[in-house]
């Protein structure tokens, strides 16, 4: 299906259907298996998960886990070019190569126990697959993020050199290889070693296709199923399936790392025909269903459909096509794979059943996938089971997703945006992460079932979301470039979409990946800027009549972003901010988020243009007064307010009894009757004779005009910090809480002084008297304290005590990091102020190592 084709209607929703798979993916499935899966105190992965996210350390921990989180973490960190992806890659390649291999007789055992110690030790061909795909992709990966670096693990799997040797003296696949000892090549070398102890000891010479199991020393296996309930064949679907899907990982990988070998290419091209034609010709049935287990002749043993392979199937069957250089041979492959899907969508994706929680509605005629049927359709004792299962629901995403894109019918379309919608109501598990194993469909979730083990990781639904993400993305750009004339629906579908996008991301946290999760630190810093200018409504930048703009320019650019302050009204947090156009003129607009930390959108209009005296940035200060009015000061001493940021009225110019240029607060309470206002320079450390003092000023009334002499907050007299303007304070049980922009006077190692966040903490009786000020500045940058000056501040204070601050380092964006009242609170009442030097300052550090020396000795 041709991305230029589709309307702009539909590209605007695959769009957000991309932002949408972006936030499941690292918002919620990628994070919840890095910090639930991986059992840091044995090492590996737990053989349970339960429902309560809780791993049990007593299960034994089949070789699954480990190569599926593998694959998983290894594409993820190509997709999005991310370190701690590759990272937790890294730890699953270790637990890989340290607990699993076979020191005798080369492979993976199924399954060890916490202590290492193998438990069953049959050599699972389809887990053997698995491993060949996750060492292709995660040599890929290394290739891409780490081409110089050696991998985590690089000693010597156990037996991997069991592999016998081919003609040549050479091991089966790796004639021609570079002789790698460390990196990507030593990882893809042994992904060519698995795979050929496979077509050595697995692999059916007479009949085609490979075998369930084998035993340890790669004879015939007296047992090949894992569980009660399987079924002992000698052959099955899902098995051959998977080697399908190790083959392509094996060429991708070959073709990546090592380009110049096209007779090794050709060699594993070969091994993925022989597989497809076995999959044709002896596994997809007539009736459009594959059939699942064999004895060796291909001999069908039952007749249960699985919805979940079929789907799942056609899509890796078409991806498989595109592979192959034989042009019969690729359309029987793919005509087979649109069978399958077609078959799927009539027989097993189920609109009949009925979601019935009253807290999902609009989720009544959602479609989702059944699970399977026991007997073929006419069968005396047919049974339907409707069960909505994860990997299913998952893979149907992308099974109805390839469809479409083939034929371009509708109806592909359509069941994926339906299966996406039940994904979101019912699989996904918004409250513990990832998703329910299974669901019924009434969408209520099985919470008998474990979250994850037994095959369930991080593997079917992230592999999944990376395919739809991968595909929406490739073809939004391939269909939307800029040269050649685009036409003005299309690009304004694109620009709409990506605005959306932008809007709806989830804020994820800066170290750790999570959405809103609190962290030890003192603030929890994440990773996208609050607000853009690209968040700026396109209908403030753009002329939007395709007769005017037939292009689709933009007209009046944005070239900054200030913050004017932060509200809670109505319990939704409104930022205030100060725009630039690219004329230079400024005006004010007032953006929402239910959050504080994410998806801020403004609405139909700005607020106001900058008052006609500003000839310079006009720095508007907000403050949320107990009186019931939200006061706007400007730096031309211009001062108005509002109850609800739409009806504004101007008061009296503000003429304090000082002279110059200083930024002008209201404290957002009364102090013994009367308004207090803070003034401060506007840069202390400019050197234009503003004073680095805070000042105070108090009015009978807001509206008078009249102010007593200007006093000075009595700051710390052996502070090294300047401050500068900021937002009012919050007030807490302890006092006053000021968070404010400053500069250090001391010349550290990066040859300058440092800014960031400072914080005061002054009575609540009288503000003018600080009963904290502790010397540190707030950790807002990759180092301790930023060398980045800090420009503005806002505040909000939100439910439960949390704190949502705001900052700009930069002209175009504003930052956003998160804290608790009680965590500023501690740091200010138990943090040392600064110290008057640095002989000082180092016996305090002293003090505090013995002090932890004696309670450690405790």
């Amino acid at each position: 299906m041709k991305y230029s084709a589709l309307t702009a209607k539909v590209k605007r929703r695959l769009l957000e259907f991309s932002a949408e798979l972006e936030e499941e993916l690292t918002g919620n499935i990628l994070p919840f298996w890095i910090a639930r899966a991986q059992d840091r105190n044995a090492g590996g992965f737990y053989g349970i998960l339960k429902n309560d996210n809780s791993g049990d350390p007593k299960e034994p921990r089949p070789v699954l886990a480990a190569v599926c989180h593998l694959w998983t973490y290894s594409a993820a960190a190509r997709l999005f070019k991310r370190n701690d992806y590759l990272e937790a890659a890294d730890y699953a390649y270790a637990c890989l190569v340290r607990q699993y291999p076979d020191p005798l007789y080369g492979g993976f055992y199924w399954s060890v126990g916490a202590d290492g110690k193998p438990i069953i030790t049959r050599k699972q061909t389809g887990a053997q697959a698995l491993g060949v795909s996750a060492l292709a992709e995660y040599a890929a990966a290394l290739h891409e993020l780490r081409p110089d670096a050696a991998p985590q693990d690089v000693a010597a799997m156990p037996g991997e050199d069991k592999a016998a040797p081919g003609p040549g003296g050479e091991a089966l696949y790796e004639a021609g290889l570079q002789r790698d000892s460390t990196g990507p090549g030593s990882v893809l070398r042994r992904a060519l070693r698995l795979f050929g102890l496979l077509e050595l000891n697995s692999r059916d010479t007479v009949y085609g296709g490979y075998f369930e199991a084998c035993d340890r020393n790669w004879g015939p296996a007296s047992e090949t199923r894992l569980a009660e309930g399987d079924i002992d064949c000698d052959k099955s679907m899902q098995t051959n399936l998977a080697i399908v899907d190790a083959v392509i990982s094996l060429r991708r990988a070959l073709r990546l790392i090592h380009p110049e070998n096209q007779p090794l290419q050709n060699r594993v091209g070969e091994a993925l025909e022989a597989q497809l034609r076995v999959i044709t010709e002896k596994i997809v049935g007539k009736d459009g269903h594959l059939d699942l287990y064999f004895i060796r002749d291909w001999t069908v043993m039952t007749g249960i459909v699985s919805f979940g392979h079929d789907i799942e199937a056609s899509w890796l069957l078409s991806s498989a096509a595109a592979e192959l250089h034989t042009p019969a041979l690729r359309e029987t492959v793919q005509a087979a794979a649109l069978r399958l899907a077609e078959t799927v969508l009539a027989e097993g994706f189920d609109r009949e059943s009925r979601p019935n929680l009253p807290n999902a509605p609009g989720t009544e005629a959602l479609g989702a996938l059944d699970f399977e049927i026991r007997r073929r359709a006419g069968a005396a004792g047919e049974a339907r089971d409707r069960t909505r299962v994860w990997w299913c629901q998952a893979e149907s995403l992308a099974g109805f997703f390839n469809a479409w894109e083939l034929t371009g019918e509708e109806k592909y379309l359509n069941a994926v945006l339906e299966q996406w919608q039940w994904i979101r109501a019912f699989q996904r598990d918004a409250k513990g992460g990832d998703w329910f194993w299974a669901v019924s469909p009434q969408g209520e979730a099985r919470l008998d079932l474990p979250k994850g083990g037994n095959g369930k990781t991080s593997y079917h639904n992230g592999r999944a979301c990376m395919e739809l993400f991968k595909r929406i993305t490739r073809n939004a750009a391939a269909g939307s470039s800029l040269h050649g004339g685009i036409a003005f629906d299309e690009r304004l579908a694109f620009l709409t979409a990506a605005h959306i996008a932008l809007v709806k991301r989830q804020n994820l946290l800066h170290d750790t990946g999570f959405p809103g999760a609190m962290p030890g630190g003192l603030v929890n810093r994440y990773r996208y800027p609050a607000l853009t200018l690209e968040h700026i409504p396109l209908s403030w930048r753009y002329d939007l009549d395709q007769e005017t703009n037939p292009a689709l320019l933009e007209r009046m650019g944005l070239a900054a972003v200030d913050i004017a302050g932060g509200l809670m009204l109505k319990k939704t947090c409104r930022l205030v901010v100060q725009l630039e156009g690219s004329d230079g003129k400024c005006f004010f607009a007032a953006a929402e988020s239910p959050t504080g930390i994410d998806r801020f959108t403004f609405p139909d209009y700005p607020l106001m243009a900058a008052p006609a005296v500003e000839r310079r940035s006009p720095n508007l200060r907000l403050t949320q007064h107990e009186d019931g009015w939200i006061y706007g000061i400007f730096a031309s001493r211009k001062f108005l307010r509002t109850r609800d940021l739409k009806r504004w009225e101007g008061l009296p110019d503000f003429k304090p009894p000082f002279p110059g240029n200083r930024h002008i607060t209201l404290h957002p309470a009364l102090v013994e009757g009367k308004y207090l206002f803070y003034t401060y320079p506007q840069d202390p450390s400019a050197g234009n004779g503003s004073q680095p003092r805070i000042g105070m000023v108090f009015a009978a009334s807001a509206e008078a005009g009249s102010f007593t002499e200007e006093t000075a907050l009595a700051l710390p007299g052996n502070s090294t910090l300047y401050y500068t303007a900021a937002a009012a304070p919050v007030k807490t049980a302890q006092g006053w809480l000021h968070i404010l922009p400053a500069r250090r006077t001391s010349h550290g190692i990066a040859g300058r002084g440092s800014a960031g966040l400072a914080l005061l903490l002054t009575s609540l009786e009288d503000p003018r008297q600080i009963t904290a000020a502790p010397g540190t500045l707030l950790p807002l940058g990759e180092e301790p304290e930023s060398a980045r000056p800090v420009f503005g501040c806002g505040l909000i204070a939100g439910e439960e005590g949390k704190l949502f601050i705001y900052y700009r380092t930069a002209h175009t964006r504003i930052e956003v990091a998160e804290s608790s009242v009680d965590r500023m609170l501690d740091c200010c009442l138990n943090s040392p102020p600064d110290a008057l030097n640095a002989q000082d300052a180092f016996n305090r550090r002293l003090a505090l190592i013995r002090q932890n020396q004696i309670a450690d000795a405790r």
